[in-house]
């Protein structure tokens, strides 16, 4: 049998033989699903279009011991055909991307497109258990992470959640629903729909509150926003407060205080100071420099700095004075610091430390920076883009010298980073992949690998031990490896290597004899 576009009208989308009968079936883009009889009998195969689905059919399989025939899609519903009314199982969670069922005939495994697998018993229609790594997201969100405690880290998940994830022993151990909205469709026949976002989340520095800001814009109506204060427990998370339209123009940063303290900044040119345990609005702050980008708690939580166009103010915590004002070279600084008596400014292509008792700049480099992450003692790791790779530089501020140099962290950007108290470092990159650099063993593991963790005991933890000299060289980030790490590169699985293309140009050199 020819199945063509004219079977159902619309382009084909998916398809599925069946494993022990003579019958094929095709979804297409509008949602029909066309059932096609003897289909390798050339002049007696029938066909028949059937049709629920109100978005293109994401998964499609067979029972192995009936013709029963399955069907998913956008609308996170598995629907069970046969001779009499289609049968439904609704609210699977974001949309089906793939279905499977065993010989056994007993379940159907759906796979949605968080990367979440339902395990469907077809005895009772119910879902039986779930099987997660870690939660992704097909479309673009702020991504974000934090660490719990030190084994836990906090980053984002299916639309409008949160997921807790345990990094030492690889396993997804729960969802904080942020949003607590219904979710349909996210695609209509014209436009792509607009759901509620998590745009911010911060735990502040004794665990005991986590922050969030959300956000849905759908270009249309006035976009609407709100602040969520939760109480943090043992894993648990419950709403105390919900402030609704905390800012009357988009939230650009959200930082928290040692305690149950907040503070927002927002393009309305306000900066605002929220305290618990109620959780209300304590402060408003304003600057003839007008819109405000970052701000960043001092150690001590005595004085909070403010990035504004051009200018970071410091203010005291105890009557919201402002103490000095240091220039910035650039317009827009995405991070801020304080360690010791130096403020710390990083945007998209340098960063650059002040003295703050002289308020002077002491260096400042250049370079593609994505993230920084502050570590103890004033030290910090500058993650740098190098085309489809990152490095990461440790740094202090006294110097622009790196203490330390890793290569090939991770594939793409880094875009969120946090350390434990035990020093190890969980980093997050643009595809949503979770990696944990630390100086014992295990080595870094890439969670999107299901190989033994052993078996990526790889040039990483070789990379680990690279720590160059002091470098004569203030404007770049730059050191050697040895003949010796890069030879690390035999010993490992090319499964668990960048592309040979990323490595070439820094590692081989390193096999050539000296001159």
């Amino acid at each position: 049998a020819v199945v063509s576009t004219q079977s159902t009208g619309a382009q084909l989308a998916t398809a599925a033989l069946h494993s022990a009968r003579n019958t094929a079936a095709v979804g297409d883009v509008d949602g029909k699903l066309c059932i096609i009889e003897d289909w390798n009998v050339k002049g007696k195969d029938t066909a028949t279009v059937r049709h629920w689905h109100a978005h293109q059919i994401g998964g499609m399989a067979f029972a192995p011991r009936s013709d029963v025939v399955f069907t998913g899609g956008q609308e996170s519903v598995l629907v069970k055909w046969h001779d009499a009314e289609p049968q439904f199982l609704p609210r699977i969670g974001t949309g089906i991307r793939e279905l499977l069922c065993p010989e056994s005939g007993d379940i159907v495994a759906v796979v949605t497109e968080d990367s979440l697998i339902h395990v469907v018993s077809l005895n009772t229609w119910t879902i039986k258990f779930k099987i997660s790594n870690v939660l992704r997201r097909a479309d673009e969100v702020r991504p974000g992470l934090l660490a719990i405690d030190t084994d836990t880290a906090l980053f984002n998940g299916s639309v409008g959640h949160l997921q807790l994830f345990d990094v030492k022993k690889r396993r997804h151990m729960g969802i904080v629903d942020v949003t607590q909205q219904n979710t349909t469709s996210g695609h209509d026949r014209n436009k792509k729909l607009a759901y509620v976002e998590i745009s911010y989340f911060k735990l502040t520095g004794d665990g005991n509150w986590l922050v969030t800001g959300e956000r849905r814009d759908d270009g249309f109506i006035t976009p609407e926003s709100r602040l969520k204060f939760w109480e943090h427990q043992d894993h648990s998370f419950s709403l105390v407060t919900s402030i609704e339209s905390p800012h009357t123009k988009i939230i650009t940063s959200l930082t928290a205080g040692h305690t149950a303290t907040a503070v927002t900044t927002s393009n309305d040119k306000s900066v605002k100071v929220w305290e618990g345990p109620n959780w209300g609005l304590s402060q408003a702050l304003q600057h003839r420099h007008g819109a405000a980008f970052s701000s960043v708690f001092s150690p001590d939580g005595t004085i909070l700095g403010v990035a504004f166009k051009g200018l970071v103010a410091l203010y005291s915590t105890e009557n919201w004075e402002i103490k000095a004002e240091i220039p910035q070279p650039v317009n827009r600084a995405d991070q801020i610091f304080l360690a010791g008596y130096h403020l710390l400014t990083s945007s998209h292509n340098s960063i650059s430390v002040w003295d703050l008792t002289s308020l002077t700049l002491r260096w400042e480099v250049t370079s593609d920076v994505t993230h920084v992450l502050q570590l103890k003692e004033g030290r910090f790791v500058a993650f740098v883009s190098r085309g489809s790779m990152t490095d990461a530089y440790v740094f202090a501020v006294d110097s622009s010298a790196p203490l330390a140099l890793h290569k090939f962290v991770c594939p793409g950007i880094v875009v969120g980073a946090c350390n434990t108290d035990d020093d190890g470092i969980y980093i997050l990159n643009s595809e949503q992949e979770l990696y944990t650099l630390s100086h014992s063993p295990p080595p870094p593991i890439a969670l999107t690998l299901a190989e033994d963790p052993e078996q990526t005991a790889s040039v990483f933890s070789e990379l680990l031990k690279i720590s160059s000299p002091v470098l004569d060289r203030s404007v770049q980030f730059k050191s050697e490896t040895s003949a010796a790490n890069a030879a690390a590169i035999l010993d490992v699985s090319c499964s668990h290597l960048p592309q040979l293309s990323d490595v070439c140009s820094s590692i081989l050199l390193d096999f050539l004899p000296s001159k």
